[in-house]
């Protein structure tokens, strides 16, 4: 690596870190990566300098007194675990064993040309499952489930259609947002003591929990303006969903009919249910950000323990849910911790899967109904809609602290750990 000149070097870098940006790393994840790259190729750390913004890459290397500056611009690809396990630890491999300057290029394009883990087949049919654990941990009956399972399913196979007929994102989370909401309304004809709950759950996949979650850590971590970014983008998502559910119920005027006081979440004592519920939606979310095989017995694992945690709070403490969250999230991110030890893989990477059943559904479905019917409240009908939209927010604030928390404390231990070879 010293035989290159400063240009190639930080072209590599910048590769590394486009490379992570396009595939869902987090910022202090890019950062902290790329800089081992740039201890492989000898720049000193107090000469290297990178500024991850929302679409660009800015990278400044201070060499015999000259200020060298590069940019890269990248484009979000989604989010792809694998990738960015895969990129991460060839950093740390590299470091470590001093890899020449072809091999690591060599590495890096191998993890660039790789294919998906899963294919489109069953990504389709871990959103089926993943909606469908969620359905019963609203209250559903297996019936309602398997409903919500075939809509979710139907939902993931059109999207994947629209987006690679080159339609635009927030377009297809409308059209899909409609699709599923639409198919779920019709199921109340078929047989289910729960006929709502799958219009609640179909949707699920598209809720965009993964970038809200992203902008509360970004924050937190002093990254505001890609934390700003990343809470806009999801301010879209959600009303790309909110103008597809608008349509559907337009369609479906009985929708009107429900119940919305009905469609609360309670806390559930069926704890056999929620082992299982638990393992379903960490490992089916597991396929849908393309997380290696190795490790969704742990993410299963961590995913039941999570919902245990908090329905037993809430069940046997009386504490409310968003505290119950904490506490839960705060033991994923401390247990999280250990397991990074022993799997080498980013705490996210292993956080997320764990705690996206505490994402609480049925409260943003609540609030996104009302911003339909907004027009024809009173002032105390809006504030107390308003609420629910709160509350969800309360909690969803309430699982991104708690599971960063203890990364954030440990956070000099966790420097530590990277040094270690893989």
């Amino acid at each position: 690596m010293v035989n290159l000149d400063i240009k190639k070097k930080m072209a590599l870098i910048l590769s590394v870190g486009q490379i992570l940006a396009e595939n869902g790393a987090a910022t202090d994840k890019i950062i902290s990566d790329t800089k081992r790259v740039a201890t492989l190729m000898k720049i000193p750390e107090e000469n290297f300098n990178l500024k991850v913004m929302p679409t660009v890459l800015l990278l400044n290397v201070l060499e015999d007194e000259k200020s060298n500056i590069a940019f890269r611009n990248y484009e979000s690809h989604g989010v792809d675990m694998n990738i960015v396990n895969l990129v991460s630890a060839l950093t740390l491999k590299a470091t470590n064993k001093n890899y020449s300057p072809r091999k690591f290029q060599d590495v890096l394009d191998r993890i660039i040309g790789q294919k998906k883990i899963y294919s489109p087949l069953q990504v389709i049919l871990a959103t089926g499952i993943f909606c469908g654990a969620f359905c019963f941990l609203f209250g559903g009956d297996i019936f309602a489930s398997v409903y919500t399972a075939i809509c979710a399913s139907m939902g993931k196979f059109l999207q994947i259609r629209l987006l690679k007929w080159g339609i635009n994102s927030f377009i297809t989370t409308a059209a899909v947002a409609f699709a599923v909401t639409l198919g779920a309304y019709f199921t109340h004809f078929l047989p289910t003591q729960t006929m709502w709950t799958p219009l609640i759950a179909c949707s699920l996949f598209l809720i965009p929990g993964i970038p809200i979650m992203n902008a509360i850590t970004e924050s937190l971590g002093g990254f505001l303006l890609n934390g700003m970014t990343k809470a806009y983008h999801s301010l879209l998502i959600t009303v790309s969903i909110t103008v597809g559910l608008i349509f559907a119920v337009i369609i479906g005027e009985e929708i009107e009919e429900i119940t919305l006081s009905e469609l609360m979440p309670l806390p559930n004592d069926n704890f056999g249910g929620i082992l299982l519920a638990g393992i379903l939606t960490s490992v089916a979310f597991s396929f849908l950000i393309n997380m290696p095989k190795k490790i969704l017995p742990l993410l299963g694992i961590l995913g039941a323990t999570a919902l245990l945690t908090r329905n037993f709070m809430m069940v046997e403490l009386n504490i409310t849910q968003d505290i119950a969250t904490f506490f839960a999230a705060t033991l994923i991110g401390i247990l999280a911790i250990k397991a990074q030890k022993i799997i080498q893989t980013p705490i996210q990477a292993i956080t997320t899967p764990a705690i996206i059943a505490f994402v609480p559904g049925v409260l943003i479905y609540r609030f996104l109904s009302s911003c339909m019917y907004i027009k024809y409240m009173s002032a105390e009908e809006f504030f107390y809609e308003i609420g629910y939209g709160l509350d969800a927010l309360q909690i969803i604030f309430a699982m991104t602290v708690g599971v960063s928390l203890p990364s954030l404390i440990a956070k000099r231990f966790l420097k530590k750990i990277d040094r270690k070879e893989l």
